[in-house]
């Protein structure tokens, strides 16, 4: 039994969403990668609340305060 499509067999399977695709892109664009995040957060979705974010913030805040308290040290 084969597991396994050949470059052909996509495209021909492919070929009638190109349309599709092509229009989405077109409206959908993405971004223009100029921006990038700097963290990732990584846990399980049991870990998140609502205030998760919130919290990560505060976090945030205090480690710059404590590291980063002005432009020269930062």
């Amino acid at each position: 039994m084969k597991t396994t499509l050949s470059p052909d067999d996509v495209r021909t399977a492919s070929a009638p969403l190109e349309e599709s695709l092509e229009r989405f892109a077109r409206r959908f664009p993405g971004d223009r990668g100029e921006r990038q995040p700097i963290h990732t957060v990584y846990g399980g979705a049991q870990l998140f609340k609502s205030d998760t974010t919130v919290k990560l913030g505060t976090l945030a805040l205090r480690a710059l305060k404590e590291y980063g308290p002005d432009p020269e040290t930062f």
